[in-house]
């Protein structure tokens, strides 16, 4: 009878796993898309409780600045006001152009809001915002969590009360899968939590400046600079083919002797 009770957890887990495979192959927690027209979770039957939407909202802006002195003071101001962070800080100088590439990471509830303060002042180039909808596989993951532990407890329950070593090992090998099962979709969901609840975004800024001339006497000194390591690499270069400049010189000598004898 006790090993009957067991064929049955394992065959109603591996059930789960079955089920887990085509709802998940080929779809990482990380890696989730929108569909095009996203399903609505499913409620418990009977349950008139609507579940909560779970959305994951991201956004690229690039704008130019007149002055990113100010501009960067303005942000680290909506930083400190809207609990958000800085995740990467890039800044590069060009001839004509100064620019800084962050990545902000928002809490959800004030992306709008956050975005929208940066405007003032600043001339936008390209804006794109991207949402996307993962209520479906949110929920699924929670779903498949507590079916897991609910077999896991069944486990646990029958180890307390096995008796033969075989027993016990079967048992304990079961509840490591499940274990291994249940800290997989932690880690899903997890993933997913952070997403929705902190948005990223990709802020480009950009100043445009003048490109320095360069002067008379700063060619002047470019060019002494660039004579003199000529003039050494010269003499480095005669250090390496010295032996052929001495054979060279010896065929003139002796070419010159052989003609005055001649003559």
């Amino acid at each position: 009878m006790y090993k009957y009770i067991i064929v049955f957890l394992f065959v109603l887990n591996c059930s789960e796993n079955k089920m887990e495979g085509h709802a998940f192959r080929g779809a990482p927690a990380d890696n989730i898309q929108e569909e095009a027209a996203p399903k609505k979770p499913k409620q418990d039957a009977g349950s008139d409780v609507a579940f909560e939407r779970k959305l994951i909202k991201n956004g690229s802006v690039s704008f130019q600045s007149e002055d990113l002195k100010k501009t960067r003071q303005r942000i680290d101001t909506l930083l400190s006001k809207y609990d958000a962070y800085i995740s990467s800080d890039q800044t590069q100088q060009y001839p004509t152009q100064i620019e800084h590439n962050l990545t902000i990471r928002i809490p959800s509830m004030h992306f709008d809001t956050f975005l929208n303060q940066l405007e003032p002042g600043d001339k936008f180039k390209t804006k794109k915002i991207e949402i996307k909808d993962v209520s479906e596989s949110y929920y699924d993951i929670q779903t498949r969590i507590k079916t897991k532990k609910e077999i896991e407890k069944r486990y646990l329950g029958l180890l307390s009360s096995a008796t033969s070593v075989q027993d016990i090992l079967e048992v304990e090998k079961q509840i490591g899968e499940l274990r291994t099962d249940i800290e997989s979709y932690e880690g899903r969901l997890k993933v997913l939590e952070n997403q929705i609840s902190l948005s990223t975004l990709n802020l480009r800024l950009f100043q445009k400046v003048q490109a320095k001339g360069t002067s008379f006497s700063e060619h002047f000194s470019e060019g002494f600079k660039r004579g003199w390591e000529n003039f050494i690499w010269f003499f480095v270069g005669l250090t390496n083919v010295w032996p052929f400049l001495l054979v060279f010189f010896a065929m003139i000598f002796l070419a010159r002797r052989w003609w005055k004898k001649r003559a």
